[in-house]
């Protein structure tokens, strides 16, 4: 004779994770009882069509899934990239957003200690992202080449601000908003080494980095903002049109890049001057990122000659090492490393 099932805990009673799902969701709907009912019908929908594909991953029925059996991220995430492939991404949202509630609430109410719909992605991923991708060597030459040269097509060539908007890219990494953002006083003489500049930046999530600018790209800086005193006149303070230093002619708080006008470099500016040094050097354009191009090459460069990823992620200012790893990835400098380091290349027999 088979046992009834025991009774489903209830909320502080303890081993919550083994409650039927079934049950939590009740609580929940009765928790939204207050909502519309085609919204109701639409939570119900969005439990039944998940439990379904959760059923089809684990075997287990949906009457008879416990909390812990169902929330776990790794079955929740199968069961959305099931049920959605190939389906509108709002669908997705939709149900998502129900299935996030639910684990809110549960979280509330100590079924599960923490969300794991914060593991599963609210939107069709579609293909998997290509690596980042930086720029060969030899092209690189050829555009700093085409770069010092005179650019007879560009009624705005300016030889000088283009040359060091693409070196800031390729030597300091910087994204398009940093090169839009940053001002002159935003770069300070670095003393124990002359020639060398610090940069603080001020990134994403209010972050700040700091940077050295080595002297090879301080001099190009130096040029640039020469070019600039001489093109507008007008924007050097009173003040400071007698200082000899480039660097002393503008105030602080002036922008590090102008455009045609004099005034702060727009990001139109920016990826339009990229993508014209691109075409000059023959490069073909990456839609949407030529200038964010440059910080992968930057990144790029630096993990294949071996900077520890520690450092390489202050460098770019990621808040997490993942994001940086990617860079290593594409250099395949840890998986080369890790090939040389098998101590079975030493017993291969010599080949005369």
């Amino acid at each position: 004779m088979t046992s009834a099932p025991a009774a489903d805990p209830t909320p502080g009673s303890g081993n919550l994770s083994g409650t039927l799902l079934h049950t939590a969701f009740d609580q929940f709907m009765a928790y939204k009882s207050g909502q519309a009912d085609a919204t109701q019908r639409a939570y119900r929908s969005d439990y039944a069509g998940i439990c379904e594909a959760i059923t089809s991953h684990t075997g287990t029925p949906s009457d008879l899934l416990t909390v812990s059996d169902a929330l776990d991220k790794t079955v929740l995430w199968k069961a959305f990239g099931t049920r959605f492939k190939g389906r509108p991404t709002s669908s997705l949202k939709r149900c998502w957003s129900t299935w996030n509630g639910l684990c809110e609430f549960l979280v509330d109410q100590e079924y599960i200690a923490s969300n794991p719909m914060k593991s599963v992605p609210n939107r069709n991923a579609g293909p998997p992202p290509a690596p980042p991708k930086s720029l060969e060597e030899p092209d690189v030459h050829r555009m700093l080449t085409q770069l010092a040269m005179p650019d007879p097509d560009s009624p705005n060539d300016w030889r000088e601000r283009d040359l060091a908007l693409i070196l800031s890219g390729l030597l300091l990494g910087f994204r398009t908003g940093d090169m839009i953002s940053l001002n002159i006083g935003d770069f300070s003489p670095h003393h124990e080494e002359p020639g060398t500049m610090t940069v603080r930046i001020l990134g994403k999530g209010s972050k700040y980095r700091i940077l050295v600018a080595e002297e090879g790209l301080t001099q190009i800086l130096e040029a640039y903002l020469a070019s600039r005193a001489r093109r507008f006149p007008e924007t050097v303070p009173v003040g400071r049109r007698s200082k000899r230093k480039p660097w002393r002619k503008f105030a602080p708080e002036q922008p590090l890049f102008v455009g045609a006008d004099g005034q702060r470099i727009t990001r139109g500016t920016v990826q339009y001057r990229t993508k014209r040094a691109y075409a000059r050097a023959g490069i073909t354009p990456t839609p949407g990122a030529n200038t964010h191009r440059l910080r992968h090459s930057f990144a790029i460069a630096l993990a294949e000659s071996g900077v520890p990823v520690h450092v390489l992620k202050d460098l770019l200012g990621h808040s997490t090492l993942a994001s940086t790893q990617k860079y290593l990835e594409a250099s395949g400098q840890a998986t080369r490393n890790a090939s040389r380091s098998n101590p079975y290349y030493a017993a291969l027999p010599h080949q005369e």
